[in-house]
């Protein structure tokens, strides 16, 4: 037999100089703290965007079935003239006071009488016409102030908007 050999290896010293290479415990957790935090600011933002289109979709909407109620309105005489009535069996702007259209009772229609898009039918839109006293550059004139109001059905937001109508002169 021969003799005992030492089989230990020798312990290498590391100095200065020498390269690690991979991430401490600290500076993975690190990580994910910023990584984490990163990306719960691009889901809000997200999520805070997707809500604002959703807003506007419906403001634009709002917008479109009152201006077209507005139109139709204005396109008839201030006063009744003893014309033929529109598909609405109204002649004249006054004539369109206490007018409602709510989805619970029918469909929001358009002036000849078709349904607006499935999108539409969420909303109620309701008219008062009264008489007010206007001042056009320091001349104190009658008028109609025409006021619809939108209701969106399912949360029951209201949007309100008006045109005032001044007297046509004799």
């Amino acid at each position: 037999m021969g003799a005992w050999r030492n089989t230990l290896l020798p312990v290498e010293k590391y100095t200065q100089t020498d390269v690690f290479y991979g991430f401490t415990l600290i500076e993975s957790l690190l990580a994910t703290v910023v990584l984490s935090i990163s990306l719960v600011a691009i889901f809000n933002a997200i999520t805070h965007g997707q809500t604002r289109a959703y807003q506007a979709l419906h403001e634009t909407q709002v917008t479109f079935l009152a201006e077209s109620l507005i139109e139709e309105i204005m396109s008839l005489p201030y006063t009744d003239t003893g014309g033929s009535a529109n598909n609405r069996g109204f002649n004249d702007i006054s004539d369109y006071n206490g007018y409602d259209e709510e989805a619970s009772e029918g469909q929001v229609v358009d002036l000849q009488g078709n349904p607006y898009p499935e999108e539409y039918q969420t909303y109620e839109r309701h008219i008062t016409v009264t008489p007010i006293s206007l001042n056009l550059f320091g001349v104190n004139q009658n008028g109609l102030r025409v006021s619809v109001t939108v209701i969106y059905t399912s949360n029951g937001n209201t949007w309100l908007f008006t045109r005032d109508v001044p007297e046509p002169a004799p």
